[in-house]
């Protein structure tokens, strides 16, 4: 299993792309610049980590976002929802990104993808990878026996 902290959280998809008029998203200053500072932390923090990494075989990928916050302060009594309004899914395409870039492996192996919100400080992702092939992995072992 791989282990990687990156010590903030990836901004959602729609404050880091600016979708034209003309054709395909455009990535903003924001989003480059998490993308750049996500890729290096992976790449120089879990460079032992990442040797055994390879293309061509199947992962499991578990994503752990910590908020400060994930309930509305006036619940139940000034809130209609419980929960904040974001959406933890619409954070993942630039994580995703950062992982193909630090890590040399693209995203087309990542055969389960798990994202969780959690609450916690300081703010961060938690990122674990494992190996389908090569590792154990209680996760993946309780999906497969719902089957």
């Amino acid at each position: 299993m791989i282990r990687i902290e990156i010590p903030f959280l990836p901004p959602s998809t729609n404050n880091a792309y600016l979708q034209t008029m003309r054709g395909p998203k455009m990535l903003l200053p924001k989003g480059r610049s998490y993308k750049n500072k996500a890729k290096t932390i992976i790449a120089r923090t879990c460079r032992e980590q990442l040797i055994g990494h390879k293309s061509n075989k199947p992962y499991l990928v578990l994503v752990r976002l910590f908020f400060e916050r994930v309930e509305n302060k006036g619940w139940p009594n000034k809130s209609k929802n419980r929960y904040k309004t974001f959406d933890a899914t619409n954070r993942i395409k630039l994580l995703e990104d950062a992982l193909v870039e630090g890590t040399g492996v693209d995203d087309s192996n990542n055969m389960v993808f798990i994202v969780s919100k959690e609450v916690g400080t300081p703010e961060r992702s938690d990122i674990f990878i494992w190996s389908l092939e090569e590792e154990e992995c209680g996760i993946y072992d309780l999906i497969k026996r719902t089957e």
